[in-house]
């Protein structure tokens, strides 16, 4: 219909530059000629959220198991013995040239299996992909029990 939009997907130029007194400016530029064509419908809307999972998962258990593209967290109990596991994931931000990261948000939900009592875990950067591999920095923690759905554990900017 004339004069009606659809959504478009475009790859926009963006930078950061330092604004002065610790504040910065994040630009994103769309081609000229993109914008000026005689199809363009306005208003245009810019939206430059990004949202993007792991792009490797590997789950370790205490006893030696391993699982990769699963993620798997907590204790087992299996055999009546602590069983643990320890999940990895790889977010390939650091490939991503010229992006500037605002915000990052890690979502842990109850899938269904296992317990459903009140638990804690951590998130953390990882040094090497193994069970027993330590960690450099704790960013966060988080609860996950009865009557809350998806809590969201969000980093603290120095923690990166």
């Amino acid at each position: 219909m004339e004069g009606e939009s659809s959504p478009v997907l475009i790859n926009p130029a963006v930078s950061l530059t330092a604004a002065g007194k610790g504040a910065w400016e994040y630009t994103v530029t769309v081609d000229s000629a993109w914008m000026n064509a005689k199809e363009r419908v306005f208003p245009v809307f810019v939206d430059p959220t990004i949202n993007a999972g792991p792009s490797y998962k590997k789950s370790f258990k205490s006893d030696g198991a391993v699982f990769i593209n699963q993620s798997h967290v907590g204790n087992t109990r299996q055999s009546n013995k602590n069983v643990y596991w320890r999940a990895y994931a790889r977010y390939p931000y650091g490939t991503s040239t010229s992006n500037f990261i605002g915000a990052a948000q890690v979502g842990i939900a109850y899938d269904g299996l296992g317990a459903t009592g009140s638990f804690t875990g951590s998130i953390r950067r990882a040094t090497d992909e193994c069970y027993t591999c330590t960690a450099t920095a704790n960013i966060t923690t988080y609860t996950l029990g009865r009557g809350r759905r998806k809590p969201r554990a969000t980093p603290s900017r120095s923690s990166w």
